[in-house]
């Protein structure tokens, strides 16, 4: 990532354009974070989340872990990045309103034939039937259909919550 716009998501030096938790939380006004990942070009997607975890500990007294594991040379289109992001974003979100969750762990791997995000927390979970009418979820298996990503959200009450999002490489045509 370049200094230039590490700085602007970081919220540090002259080009602060926005408090860190703005990008994190969804407080930008008319795409910019949708800019600024089209300015890059090459914005990954390890680093918006390892942005979002520090954005939520700093406002929440959770511990959030991120791990990254595979071949990260898999590329993602922008459009698939940013459902990833937005329902990593989304989830995150969710653990600080209303999980009471200590600890999250958000994981990144990339396959040769599929990448896979998992976000876990202990918080005090949900019942998954009962909350499917919410907006949040619903936003997110609208961003994940989108995409043609499969989602998939596991919840007990008091054991915490479990989101999957697997998007299938597409297999190139002869």
């Amino acid at each position: 990532m370049t200094s230039g716009l590490n700085q602007v998501l970081s919220g540090t030096g002259p080009f602060t354009l926005f408090a860190p938790s703005d990008l994190a939380f969804g407080k930008l006004e008319g795409g910019v974070f949708e800019g600024l990942l089209k300015a890059e070009n090459k914005l990954q997607l390890a680093d918006l989340l390892n942005h979002l975890a520090r954005a939520l500990e700093n406002r929440k007294t959770v511990r959030v872990t991120v791990k990254i594991t595979g071949n990260e040379k898999v590329s993602l289109p922008e459009n698939v990045q940013l459902a990833f992001y937005r329902i990593a974003q989304e989830s995150l979100n969710n653990i600080a309103k209303h999980g009471q969750a200590t600890q999250a762990r958000i994981r990144l791997h990339y396959a040769q034939n599929h990448v896979e995000m998992i976000v876990v927390d202990n918080g005090d979970g949900f019942d998954v039937s009962a909350a499917s009418s919410g907006f949040g979820l619903n936003s997110m298996r609208e961003r994940a259909d989108g995409v043609g990503a499969d989602l998939h959200i596991q919840s007990r009450l008091a054991t915490g919550t479990k989101i999957t999002l697997r998007w299938k490489v597409p297999v190139p045509t002869p």
